[in-house]
């Protein structure tokens, strides 16, 4: 069984945010208008299903390079969706608003995350890649 985190950079995906949310845990950067978003999913999932709001979560990324960030949430996602965290572990990111240069690529690397998607699975209207690794035994 597969689970995904999504790792949203762009600080307009408030839109994104309940599509994504029923595909994997939400893992978006806090900006104004991706705040709203995320209260609007909590406000309105809440009433139906705790668990299901709280597949989204605000990060504040920081003034790092892009890979960099990266690399700080994957930490934090490992903390929360990783092997010790929950059954099954994240074993896919989809990458939302960062370009997948060889910096990114090489972060996801050492997470683990060897096999780069860039097609399909709407990732060209989300301006993102997906990002897998073989299930952790």
């Amino acid at each position: 069984m597969s689970c995904c985190v999504a790792v949203v950079f762009q600080s307009d995906a408030r839109t994104l945010i309940p599509e994504l949310a029923r595909r994997c845990a939400v893992w978006v950067v806090d900006s104004a208008e991706n705040r709203q978003g995320a209260n609007d999913y909590w406000l309105r999932v809440r009433q139906v299903d705790e668990a299901m709001a709280a597949r989204v979560t605000t990060f504040v990324r920081t003034d790092a390079a892009s890979d960099q960030a990266l690399d700080v949430v994957l930490e934090l996602v490992e903390d929360h969706h990783g092997q010790f965290a929950q059954d099954p572990p994240v074993d896919e990111v989809l990458v939302i608003g960062l370009v997948p240069t060889q910096a990114v690529i090489a972060v996801l690397r050492e997470w683990g995350y060897d096999q780069i998607e860039t097609e399909g699975l709407d990732l060209k209207a989300w301006k993102g890649f997906l990002a897998s690794r073989k299930a952790l035994a």
